[in-house]
């Protein structure tokens, strides 16, 4: 079952638009904004990328209440972007800073989910409650 958060072609396409052009126009620049059967990579070759981006999303918080859908959806988005660059990069020297840019970007909006979702009680610890116990004073065990 899909999450109701996960990032469709269309909103990882406006992250990376360059990506979303038609390939099989010669000269055509204008970005269709989401991924076909006529860019490159396809809607076909990114969807397990976007899926593992899904998964890696949801596996850094226990919970994602429902008030939290965008941020969880950013920040698919932005890790699916950053891998469909590395996984597809333009031959130029700029790859490296580009895909440095989303990897950064696709983290800091995976952090700002986590602290939302702790803030909400549904982070990583999935809203339990953490104990903590003084240490035990050096003659406890002779009362055994």
């Amino acid at each position: 079952m899909a999450e109701p958060w996960a990032p469709s072609m269309t909103d990882v396409g406006a992250r990376i638009p360059t990506k979303t052009r038609d390939q099989t126009q010669p000269g055509n620049d204008n970005p269709a904004g989401t991924f076909n059967d006529t860019t490159v990579p396809t809607a076909d070759e990114v969807e397990p990328i976007v899926e593992g981006a899904v998964a890696q999303t949801r596996a850094a918080v226990a919970s994602i209440p429902e008030a939290l859908y965008g941020l969880a959806n950013d920040a698919a988005a932005w890790r699916a972007a950053a891998d469909i660059e590395l996984a597809w990069p333009e031959r130029n020297a700029q790859i490296t800073d580009l895909y440095t840019t989303l990897d950064a970007r696709a983290k800091l909006a995976l952090q700002q989910l986590i602290d939302a979702c702790d803030d909400a009680g549904t982070g990583a610890d999935g809203g339990r409650p953490v104990y903590a116990f003084p240490e035990p004073v050096p003659w406890g065990d002779t009362y055994l």
